[in-house]
């Protein structure tokens, strides 16, 4: 099994770059129940977060590593330590992370999402084809070397995905003893990177929303 995402899933700092601690609660509020806003609020330290652009804690940026908290990679531990713990090593769990750069064919300004991994935007790298998920028209342009070559790698693993049921060597088993997700990227060499995100907030709220879906009667 192989689950992963995109770095920049939640477009919030694209659409909102600007975004206050205000703006922050308010979008967060629309993913966490009201009684659960508090405790997601004070463990991202939204109250606090900068609107500036070069901030460490900029308010769009701790937005989105929440979002994909809730909706990806807490999902993912959950599911990959209840199948290890069921099946141990019969199963093999592979965890990835993929960046990418959709401005090079066509070209995007920063305005448009150059260099912005969002959903979606793996497929072209994915193919091999130099092309776009929101258009219909034939791209005039090609690819440089690098990302050529970029495509090519995660070919390659996924090839091996399809006919050995796991990919290259150079990525990892999941093991709950030792989180690691896979990083694929066009700047540097992929490579198998720790992943230490503390999930307690969302596992509660999900063991709740589990309750109420499926209540236990006597």
């Amino acid at each position: 099994m192989i689950i992963g995402n995109n770095e920049q899933e939640p477009l919030t700092c694209l659409e909102n770059p600007d975004m206050n601690s205000t703006g922050a609660i308010s979008v967060l509020s629309q993913t966490i129940p009201p009684q659960w806003l508090p405790s997601a609020i004070n463990n991202y330290q939204l109250n606090s977060c900068s609107s500036n652009r070069n901030a460490r804690n900029r308010c769009c940026d701790v937005v989105s590593l929440s979002i994909i908290d809730k909706f990806f990679d807490c999902n993912v531990q959950r599911i990959y330590n209840n199948l290890y713990m069921k099946y141990q090593q019969s199963h093999k769990l592979y965890w990835y992370h993929l960046d990418c750069n959709p401005g090079i064919c066509p070209e995007l300004s920063i305005e448009e999402g150059a260099g912005v991994c969002a959903h979606v935007d793996e497929i072209p790298f994915v193919f091999g084809t130099v092309s776009s998920y929101n258009s219909m028209n034939f791209h005039n342009c090609t690819w440089d070397s690098q990302t050529r070559s970029f495509s090519n790698k995660i070919i390659s693993h996924w090839i091996s995905m399809a006919r050995n049921g796991e990919p290259l060597q150079s990525w990892p088993q999941y093991s709950p003893t030792a989180k690691k997700y896979f990083q694929i990227t066009p700047y540097h060499d992929f490579s198998p990177e720790p992943w230490y995100r503390d999930c307690s907030l969302f596992d509660q709220l999900e063991d709740e929303q589990i309750r109420i879906m499926f209540p236990i009667t006597k």
